[in-house]
C-alpha cells in the first residue's frame, strides 16, 4: 500500500508566518494500491511567502511495521522507518513547463528526507506544483503532486 498526503499544520514552524486560519486546514492526498507496503508522507505549507524559503519534509515507511491503523496520525512516528527509499522532487513554475528547481536523494536510516528553496523572484500570486516520486527495491514506484500558493509580502497580514 502507498499512501502519500500533506500535513499543512505542520508547515507554521518551519516557514515563514502566514494568517493563521490558513494552517488550520490540512490538505491531505492519499493514493493506495494494493499489494505495495511503501508508505510516504509528505509535509509542506500550501502558502509560502515570496522572497522566503518554501520548505518539505518527507518520512518513508514501511506498511507492514507499522502497527497503527494510519500513520498520518503519527507523523514523528518512529515505527517501520524505510531508509534507503530513492526520493526525486521537482519544483515546476506555474506554467507546469519551467522547472525551477530538483531536489533527490535517499531517505536516511530513520525514513527522512528535506528539501527547501528560497522563492526569490518568482511571481506571486501563482500556484507552484512540486512532483515528489519514491522507489524502493520491490515495490511499486509512486509520484504524486503537491501545491503551493507563493503570496506576495504585502499580502502578509
Amino acid at each position: 500500500m502507498i499512501l502519500i498526503s500533506a500535513h499543512s499544520y505542520l508547515a507554521p514552524i518551519l516557514t515563514t508566518p502566514v494568517p493563521s486560519y490558513r494552517y488550520n486546514e490540512p490538505v491531505v492526498s492519499t493514493v493506495v494500491h494494493p499489494g505495495d507496503n511503501l508508505l510516504i508522507i509528505v509535509s509542506n505549507s500550501p502558502f509560502v511567502v515570496q522572497g522566503h524559503v518554501y520548505y518539505f519534509q518527507l518520512k518513508a515507511f514501511d506498511g507492514n511495521q507499522v502497527t497503527k491503523t494510519s500513520p498520518l496520525d503519527e507523523f514523528y512516528t518512529n515505527q517501520g522507518d524505510l531508509g534507503g527509499v530513492s526520493i526525486n522532487a521537482t519544483l515546476y513554475n506555474y506554467d507546469n513547463v519551467t522547472v525551477l528547481h530538483k531536489f533527490s536523494g535517499v531517505t536516511n536510516q530513520f525514513g527522512w528526507f528535506e528539501g527547501s528553496v528560497l522563492m526569490q523572484n518568482e511571481t506571486p500570486g501563482r500556484v507552484y506544483n512540486v512532483i515528489f516520486s519514491a522507489t524502493y527495491p520491490h515495490m511499486v514506484n509512486t509520484t504524486k503532486t503537491f501545491s503551493f500558493e507563493l503570496i506576495g509580502n504585502n499580502q502578509v497580514g
